[in-house]
């Protein structure tokens, strides 16, 4: 399983939910879990008080540094509990994605390789203890649209997981999930302020499905429940 879970920021309370954990709950046992972080995490609460901010101001980047932080602590505390699987946090890097600006010194070419690494990797050094926990079937979120070989933006390395991923030599199922229904709640704050909605989105004129996250988790769910061959693409929006 490869999750990218986090708080966004600047958004106005879109509140962490426990979705990584419910997900890794709901699901069989997996030999591999890959959870994104961010060096942001170096920055995150360890305290775990009022992890929703229902009782405090929002700052954005602090509610995204410690959704990260607690990203780091899930896949210890899985580690310590599943020993047979293996569970590794990681550092994407800073790559020049719409969140990371064009100042970013990272090659985003580069972000999804260390994931997939974790995932299945060829490394010689590793092939053999590897090959004796490489999983029969895999579940990825992956994002509509993720098709084209170009002019992704923010969804980049959605296509570039599918590639790298879809050759590997076990059932695959990609969920390609419509935008988060809980993405709107970015745009109360600047509604109010300043009357403008900012849209990651484009064109503005298009329609895109919206999905809630919680019935992405529990198709991911029912999904890695059955058996299949080769592989497939699911749409949860």
């Amino acid at each position: 399983m490869v999750t990218n879970p986090s708080a966004k920021l600047p958004v106005p309370k879109l509140r962490p939910s426990g979705r990584p954990y419910i997900l890794t709950a709901l699901i069989t046992r997996p030999k591999r879990l890959v959870y994104l972080s961010s060096v942001l995490h170096q920055d995150g609460d360890p305290s775990l008080n009022d992890l929703t901010w229902a009782d405090r101001p929002w700052l954005g980047r602090q509610a995204y540094s410690d959704t990260k932080l607690h990203d780091v602590l899930l896949a210890f505390a899985i580690a310590r509990r599943w020993p047979s699987a293996l569970s590794n946090a990681l550092e994407p890097g800073w790559g020049p994605t719409r969140m990371g600006g064009s100042s970013a010194t990272d090659d985003l070419d580069h972000a999804h390789r260390t994931q997939v690494w974790l995932a299945v990797s060829d490394d010689p050094a590793d092939h053999a203890a590897l090959a004796k926990t490489l999983p029969n079937k895999a579940v990825y979120l992956s994002s509509i649209g993720a098709e084209p070989n170009s002019g992704l933006g923010l969804i980049t390395s959605s296509h570039l997981l599918e590639q790298t991923l879809g050759n590997l030599p076990i059932a695959h199922a990609f969920l390609r999930a419509g935008w988060f229904m809980e993405n709107h709640a970015w745009d109360v704050t600047t509604a109010k302020s300043v009357g403008r909605i900012f849209s990651h989105l484009y064109p503005l004129d298009r329609r895109f499905s919206l999905v809630a996250t919680a019935d992405i988790g529990k198709t991911g769910a029912d999904v890695f429940r059955q058996e299949w061959t080769g592989t497939r693409y699911r749409r949860s929006a």
